[in-house]
């Protein structure tokens, strides 16, 4: 095996780089050339060790077991001043376990990547990057076993490493006419007008809806008007084995989703008070449980592929609460924290996560309100108006768009000037 060093021809093995000895005849001490520190014990022995994680991977990973060390290092102090009989065995046994995985951990993360070379060896690349020297006399002592040393150690860091040859793999981004959108509750209102936005510029289209048939067909027929590829799919989004069938469908009709639109959502307006149980429920399965579910069901397509987005149709209600609508503002919220968690973890795989939260949109959730109260809404925004269902879906698309994969984990709120 033969280790290269960055800005270094020396071997690193049992050799030492920087040596004196002391001449117990002569009294004289040889002269060291000044050459970079030795590369320590325990990454010399981790060289000949598996492949090495990515960047990202290696970061995450050190997090995990830093987390699992405090973990444990707390555990073990709340546990000091209790009783050792009949549970010592049990702790022991649960910190072999503990090292074990820390112990694997350590391996992979400090695992250097090989490369084979023309002679059949492999060839690992170690970087070493020395810190400027502290200032100091720089004189040289000698240790007990007659090393010369620097009376101010000079520290070394070392970088991960990677394979030479290494490429890390690309996102797989799609021409429009093979890229696929999902788009739920996609029947009528926002939803329709997402689907046919994306329809417009030829993209392949799957809407979702849980009952309204006629509404489900009518916008396909204006989806195909643009030429687009077309499915419609139904499914109670609250279930995870109907999600499942329509993620078979799907697959064998070549529509697997690299966008997922999670529309489908439920209004609830009504004094708290007044709220029963089942209504709650209702609410929070659907605008939570059935989002969670949708996407889950898909975003390991996504991630396999290195490339996706999901986008949740919020609402400002899920950003400043609403009187009298408690429980779909608590819902809407919890839509926007899953989407700044979930854009976290899968940013290291390329998909990005948002969410839109619109403001007044004249749809059919509104119908529940009077002239007066539309007309007291008007006044009360800036830009005077409701938003249309059509400059949502704009929005919408503009997230969904390759050029966009930059912007993760957002709440854009389009809302005409109302909250700021």
């Amino acid at each position: 095996m033969h280790v290269r060093l960055q800005g270094s021809r020396h071997r690193v093995g049992g050799e030492r780089i920087a040596e004196a000895r002391a001449d117990d005849e002569a009294g004289v001490r040889r002269a060291a050339r000044p050459e970079l520190p030795a590369v320590p014990g325990h990454v010399r022995r981790r060289a000949h060790l598996g492949p090495v994680r990515s960047r990202v991977q290696q970061q995450h990973e050190l997090r995990v077991l830093r987390h699992r060390r405090r973990y444990e290092k707390s555990r073990r102090a709340r546990g000091a001043g209790q009783g050792r009989s009949g549970a010592g065995e049990s702790r022991r046994d649960r910190r072999s376990v503990v090292r074990a995985e820390q112990a694997e951990k350590d391996r992979r993360l400090f695992a250097h990547d090989e490369l084979a070379g023309s002679d059949g060896a492999r060839i690992y690349e170690v970087r070493v990057q020395r810190h400027e020297p502290v200032r100091g006399s720089g004189r040289l002592r000698i240790d007990h076993a007659g090393r010369r040393q620097p009376e101010i150690e000079r520290a070394c860091r070392f970088r991960p490493v990677r394979r030479l040859d290494r490429k890390e793999p690309r996102s797989v981004i799609k021409p429009f006419s093979e890229t696929t959108v999902l788009v739920t509750g996609g029947s009528r209102g926002i939803g329709a007008a997402i689907a046919q936005r994306f329809a417009s510029v030829g993209m392949q289209v799957v809407i979702h809806y849980l009952s309204s048939h006629e509404s489900a067909n009518e916008t396909a027929r204006a989806c195909l008007a643009y030429g687009a590829n077309v499915l419609t799919v139904t499914a109670d989004i609250r279930s995870k084995e109907q999600l499942l069938r329509m993620r078979e469908k799907m697959e064998k009709h070549g529509m697997m989703p690299d966008i997922v639109v999670n529309n489908a959502g439920v209004a609830h307006y009504g004094m708290l008070q007044d709220v029963t149980e089942e209504e709650w429920t209702n609410v929070m399965d659907v605008n939570l449980k059935g989002m969670f579910l949708c996407t889950q069901t898909f975003m390991d397509h996504m991630v396999r592929q290195k490339y996706g987005r999901i986008i949740n149709v919020s609402s400002v209600w899920g950003i400043s609460g609403a009187s009298c609508e408690v429980v779909y503002s608590t819902a809407k919220g919890g839509v926007n924290a899953f989407t700044k968690a979930l854009a976290k973890e899968l940013a290291p795989s390329g998909v990005t996560v948002n969410a839109v939260a619109p403001g007044v949109v004249e749809t059919s959730m509104n119908a529940n309100l009077n002239v007066a109260e539309k007309e007291a809404l008007q006044n009360d925004i800036p830009a005077g108006r409701f938003a249309h269902p059509d400059e949502i879906a704009s929005l919408v698309y503009f997230i969904a768009l390759p050029e966009s994969g930059y912007i993760t984990g957002q709440i854009i709120s389009p809302n005409g000037g109302w909250l700021t």
